[in-house]
């Protein structure tokens, strides 16, 4: 399936939501950080185009209701399309997809990657280390949304008590919302999902990323795709 196909697919599924108020955006005793509140602002999921103008990365999944999740989940799935998109985007949705990743975690490195205390230079260094071949301006990118990334959990943290570093306490938080979520996606709209991530799979080298959407087409999603040209 070509973008085109795949923005129509997500288009066609996902028309006719009702946006939710704001007293329906957050899961049940949370509430959701103000700066994804004005970014959305009053705004169809179909206006929040290009994505990175409004919301700058895919922490926020986290903290959606069921219904927020389903009206906004289509805005992150056409930034997708774009492969650029994965950079801010892909790690946030694939956690709300399935809520394991397929791998054995040292939660101390994941805890280093994430340190809340780590400021923007000494990420940009890391990055620099890491992925020596990004540019001046996508390692910049990169190093705002990973610092933005670990200021959140840490929030998230201190107001819920959940800690989304810990593997296993990550895992079953996230096997509770997935729980709560899939039930009012339609048909339509997990066949558009499983076809993303079977896309997003073909063009992906991250040694990260492949398990995780392999593991997520094979536990779930793989039922959905349809026809012999998509198993």
């Amino acid at each position: 399936m070509n973008p085109e196909d795949l923005a129509q697919c997500i288009e066609e599924a996902f028309a006719g939501l009702d946006r939710p108020s704001l007293q329906e955006m957050a899961i049940a005793g949370d509430y959701v950080d103000q700066s994804f509140l004005d970014g959305v602002g009053t705004k169809t999921w179909q206006e929040l185009r290009p994505l990175r103008q409004y919301v700058g990365d895919g922490g926020e999944i986290v903290l959606l209701s069921a219904k927020a999740y389903q009206y906004y989940l289509p805005a992150y799935l056409y930034a997708l399309i774009d492969e650029a998109g994965e950079e801010f985007y892909l790690n946030g949705v694939l956690d709300s997809l399935w809520y394991e990743d397929g791998r054995t975690h040292d939660d101390s490195l994941i805890r280093s990657y994430f340190d809340p205390g780590k400021g923007l230079d000494e990420t940009l260094r890391e990055l620099e280390a890491e992925m020596p071949n990004l540019t001046e301006q996508g390692r910049m990118a990169a190093a705002r949304t990973r610092v933005g990334v670990a200021q959140k959990m840490a929030y998230i943290k201190e107001l819920t008590g959940h800690d989304f570093l810990d593997s296993s306490h990550r895992e079953a938080g996230l096997r509770v919302l997935w729980e709560e979520r899939m039930p009012l996606l339609t048909e339509a709209q997990k066949t558009c999902i499983a076809r993303m991530l079977v896309r997003i799979l073909e063009r992906s080298t991250d040694p990260f990323d492949v398990p995780h959407i392999r593991l997520a087409l094979d536990s779930y999603w793989r039922a959905f795709l349809g026809g012999p040209d998509w198993q």
